[in-house]
């Protein structure tokens, strides 16, 4: 980050690293700032990578991907799309499936509250 103070990152950040979340990167990203895409580009490089090794030695044809993170959208799942391709193996590149998680963030919280009412 140091080395790219003329990204918007630090203008969304008001210059205090500690306030950096994903919602920031992609409010940079969407405003056109090429760090923050760049950001996001690499992040689906490194979870396509880990994707496809984990595709490699388990047979895993779908992921699914939550949280902040997945808020990035199609310029992720486009980045790790094209870097699971690249890396799976070739009997199992086409079933490979990296798709956004449904509830979002709201996962953990709408487990939790069906384990109390499944335990009530």
């Amino acid at each position: 980050m140091n080395e790219h103070r003329e990204s918007k990152i630090w203008e969304l950040l008001k210059n205090d690293v500690n306030l950096l979340t994903p919602l920031i990167i992609d409010e940079a990203a969407t405003a056109g700032d090429r760090y923050a895409q760049s950001i996001i580009k690499n992040m689906g490089l490194y979870l396509g990578a880990a994707l496809a090794s984990a595709a490699n030695a388990l047979d895993i044809g779908t992921f699914i991907i939550g949280g902040g993170v997945a808020g990035f959208g199609k310029p992720l799942f486009d980045s790790i799309q094209q870097t699971t391709a690249s890396r799976v193996l070739t009997p199992i590149r086409k079933r490979i499936k990296v798709l956004p998680a449904k509830l979002k963030n709201d996962a953990g919280i709408k487990g939790a509250s069906a384990l109390v009412f499944y335990k009530s």
